[in-house]
């Protein structure tokens, strides 16, 4: 992009800082800019509905917003490496066809020549090394393009690498290391995504928060390598038990959370339920040990998305669930109630 081509997304960021009065810093302009200029789909629609929902751009959320879409330094230089080779690849496969192409011109040339000298000629042997000599070009040519064609499918194989490891580079990025399910980073994402989608579409939007009881004391009695796999069996049950477009992620800790779209509060709590029995009738046994380790059972909160309504919140009114699903002897679920709902709005 020139100069010309990138003025118009400059004054618009330097506007919109000045609008939300956001300190002019290198950092807050690279997210204001690639807002302006569209380039980030996931960034435009957690600013928007910050916008939406009246929210103060602090300094603190814009060096987030800085760190979670501009600043994964890993990504970006995986990112930049595979860029930079897919160009020069690209620059050297166009090379050898211009090259090819002056070659094919040349040969059309020589052809031309070589028809004019035979058609002015009467001599058998002047003839003969005219044929020849035209063998022996085509021949040439033929070997051009061949070479031409392997260096196509050579560059065709290694952007197809390239493009592969910048998949993984992303999918990395997003996933928790240990259960392989989303992180943190691609949660917050994923839900203000999804909030406003729902705010766009009407549909309704859930989220349930789940956390594993007693997970402390599991952890300290057993180790934290059995308490890792607690966490992987945990984290596989609820991804086994989504699908579509639901997506699970480790919250933090012992703790997950299921973002619904477009499924309603009931939906939503027959599937906490399945989850909560699915996990309690597993058993996690040992290499070690002769019988099953002690029953592991999680309880879960659900909440609604009330349209407009700050993505804090709806997380606050599904923890507050969780903490009385907990409070009230865990292996349980609570979802807010319709009174809960009209009084958060």
């Amino acid at each position: 992009m020139d100069i010309h081509s990138s003025a118009p997304f400059a004054e618009t960021a330097l506007a919109l800082m000045e609008r939300a009065g956001v300190t002019l810093t290198p950092e807050n302009y690279m997210v204001w800019y690639t807002y302006a200029a569209g380039r980030d789909r996931a960034l435009n629609q957690v600013i928007d509905v910050y916008t939406s929902n009246s929210e103060p751009f602090t300094d603190e959320r814009n060096r987030e917003l800085y760190e979670r879409f501009c600043c994964d330094s890993q990504q970006a230089e995986d990112i930049e490496s595979v860029g930079a080779q897919m160009d020069q690849m690209l620059g050297q496969i166009i090379g050898g066809v211009e090259e090819n192409l002056q070659n094919t011109q040349a040969f059309g040339s020589m052809l031309t020549s070589l028809d004019d000298r035979i058609a002015n000629s009467s001599e058998a042997e002047v003839m003969i090394n005219l044929v020849n000599k035209l063998q022996a070009e085509t021949t040439s040519m033929h070997d051009r393009i061949r070479a031409l064609e392997d260096r196509l499918n050579s560059g065709a194989n290694e952007i197809s690498q390239l493009k592969q490891r910048l998949t993984a580079a992303h999918r990395e990025a997003n996933t928790d290391a240990l259960t392989m399910v989303s992180n943190r980073k691609r949660f917050d994402t994923e839900l203000y995504s999804q909030a406003t989608a729902a705010v766009a579409t009407g549909e309704p939007l859930c989220l349930i928060m789940i956390d594993i009881d007693h997970f402390k004391s599991f952890n300290d009695t057993h180790g934290h390598q059995t308490g890792d796999m607690v966490l992987r069996l945990v984290a596989r049950t609820l991804d086994r038990a989504t699908k579509g477009q639901d997506m699970v992620a480790r919250y933090g800790g012992e703790e997950f959370a299921i973002i619904l779209p477009e499924t309603d509060i009931g939906i939503a709590y027959e599937l906490a339920e399945r989850i909560r029995q699915k996990i309690a009738e597993s058993r996690l046994r040992l290499k070690d040990h002769d019988r099953p380790l002690d029953k592991i059972t999680v309880s879960a909160g659900i909440a609604c998305y009330i349209p407009g309504e700050p993505i804090t919140q709806l997380i606050e009114r599904a923890d507050q669930c969780l903490y009385r699903a907990k409070a009230d002897g865990r292996n349980n679920v609570i979802a807010t109630s319709e009174t809960e709902m009209a009084a958060a709005e």
